[in-house]
């Protein structure tokens, strides 16, 4: 009876020593996870101050350019914007619509409610 005791007081005490370490484990996520956020939040903050100062120098609440303005260092030209257009593959056709259809004259209908017996 006594070396069952002594059995279970060791199995009871690697149970608490992996129990502390799944903890510490935890808290260590927890910790890091925090940090990530905080830091999140700051930058968060700090688009948000610079979004203000950029409205009260006058130069609008969003920049309209975001990366592109270092790149060219002025804004698009009215050539440029054209060029853009033409060589794009993504060309709608004017009389589309899509709320009303296609220009193909198949089209989907519900079927029919009769019921079939």
């Amino acid at each position: 009876s006594g070396s069952h005791d002594e059995r279970f007081l060791r199995e009871q005490e690697k149970m608490m020593a992996a129990r502390e370490r799944m903890q510490e484990s935890l808290n260590e996520a927890a910790r890091l996870r925090r940090e990530k956020e905080e830091a999140k939040e700051k930058q968060l903050r700090d688009k948000k101050i610079q979004e203000w100062d950029n409205l009260q120098s006058g130069r609008g609440y969003h920049s309209k350019m975001h990366k592109k303005e270092s790149d060219s260092g002025t804004f698009p030209t009215e050539n440029q914007g054209l060029s853009k257009k033409s060589s794009g593959g993504n060309v709608y056709r004017r009389e589309y619509n899509p709320l009303m259809g296609g220009t193909e004259s198949s089209s989907w209908s519900p079927g029919s409610r009769r019921s079939a017996g």
